[in-house]
């Protein structure tokens, strides 16, 4: 059954989303207050659970001695031994900034006195625009209590307050099914929280494990016994997740290091089979069967490739930096005219291989294994790089965290910023690294 929350966005216009987000935090709130407070905590603000307030479409005065008001999609307050505390919640999905307005929340904020302590969140699902960010972080560096927040974190510190509420548990879902959050369910940390999290884990677990196995290994079923169709109708849909937690993180990690454009994202499939006769297709009609067997049986592992990455220096004189991937796309340049280009590019694998199994639940289990790369490339030949295997395969916590994530891509950015030859091509990474 599709997701209700889901099902009522359709009914609203992009722009409204962060309103519509708002209302249902607003009705979350009435049966449990305690969503409010991972927004204390980002606000650096004191949290008390049984007087907090939650209302929607907000307005409020753009500052002291202004007559002129805006309207925020959502408004925290909460009122303790005479003491009001107060969080404008500003939430952007697709739609972009009106004119002036984080600047008026900045001039909101400034107005609080001895009774009264405010805050300004600007939650997201997607890294703000470069003018954006530089306008946040000035208003920080000048003592505005503002801050950007990702609904990836919003949403792993709801399901750390361990909750049991199926509203909750939608909202939760509604976040991830929609790409405004990490998927987690196979995190290992996630399965943890609860009994309802380590079934969800292990039903997806599961899930991907026959996606993978069909996908790549010679027998028919995972596990050893035969896949259910709700299981083999799931993988799919849980590889999906993880691709799109790929593009939550590498939309992050391109705007984190400076990128100017969105990384470019693809995934593709490798096979490892025992043999391979390459050409067209052509065989004996008798002996079909015999050769679809044959198929099953030569199958030793595979693995999936998700890939992303950014041009980093421009050194062809057909094109500026910020136009060179549009004009690939609108064959106005060739790929042979821009070889000589400097591109970052980092990437995911996820691998099973036959006999790589562990024995669990009675039985052998294959392990889906986890690594991460990364690479400076000029034109076709690689420069350098880098890999991060994961300790704990497909399950590792950082598989799941978009700032751990994040964090596990500086960490190759730094190991491929070592190498001789990286430094001296791209000295533009020094920056970044040092950053």
């Amino acid at each position: 059954m599709s997701n209700f929350f889901s099902n009522v966005q359709g009914k609203f216009n992009a722009k409204h989303h962060g309103t519509y987000l708002g209302n249902i935090l607003e009705q979350i709130a009435f049966y449990h207050p305690e969503i409010a407070y991972p927004f204390f905590k980002y606000a650096g603000l004191k949290y008390r659970k049984n007087n907090v307030f939650l209302g929607t479409e907000y307005s409020y005065l753009k500052g002291e001695g202004s007559d002129k008001a805006r309207r925020a999609d959502l408004l925290i307050e909460s009122d303790f031994n005479e003491k009001t505390t107060r969080i404008l919640v500003e939430i952007k999905i697709k739609d972009g900034f009106l004119d002036g307005q984080i600047d008026d929340y900045c001039d909101w904020v400034s107005v609080s006195n001895e009774n009264e302590d405010r805050g300004v969140l600007i939650v997201t699902a997607y890294p703000l625009s470069e003018d954006a960010a530089k306008n946040v972080e000035f208003h920080r560096k000048n003592n505005k209590n503002i801050r950007h927040i990702y609904l990836s974190e919003y949403n792993r510190d709801i399901k750390r307050l361990g909750l049991n509420s199926d509203l909750v548990t939608m909202f939760t879902d509604y976040l991830s099914d929609e790409g405004y959050a990490m998927y987690q369910a196979l995190s290992v940390v996630y399965s943890d929280q609860d009994p309802v999290s380590a079934k969800e884990h292990e039903k997806d677990y599961d899930s991907l494990l026959s996606f993978m196995v069909l996908n790549f290994l010679p027998h028919a079923s995972g596990r050893g016994r035969v896949s259910t169709s709700m299981k083999i109708a799931n993988g799919p849909l849980v590889f999906s997740k993880i691709v799109q937690n790929w593009q939550i993180v590498s939309d992050r990690f391109a705007r984190n290091v400076g990128m100017k454009r969105r990384p470019t994202i693809r995934y593709f499939p490798e096979q490892n089979v025992g043999k391979y006769n390459d050409g067209p297709i052509s065989f004996n009609e008798d002996a079909v069967l015999v050769l679809r067997r044959g198929a099953r049986k030569d199958k030793s592992g595979g693995r999936y490739w998700l890939t992303a990455d950014c041009l980093v220096k421009n050194l062809s004189k057909n094109s500026d930096e910020e136009n060179i991937s549009k004009n690939l796309e609108e064959g106005v340049l060739e790929k042979e005219q821009v070889d000589d280009n400097v591109r970052l590019e980092w990437g995911q694998l996820i691998q099973i291989r036959h006999g790589n199994e562990v024995v669990s639940d009675g039985g052998k289990n294959e392990v889906i294994e986890c690594a991460l790369y990364m690479i400076l490339r000029l034109g076709r030949e690689q420069v350098g790089g880098a890999v991060l295997r994961m300790s704990g395969g497909i399950k590792d916590e950082m598989l799941y965290d978009s700032d751990l994530f994040i964090g596990g891509l500086f960490k190759l950015l730094k190991e491929l910023y070592k190498q001789p030859r990286v430094k001296s091509m791209s000295p533009e990474l020094a920056s970044i690294v040092r950053g």
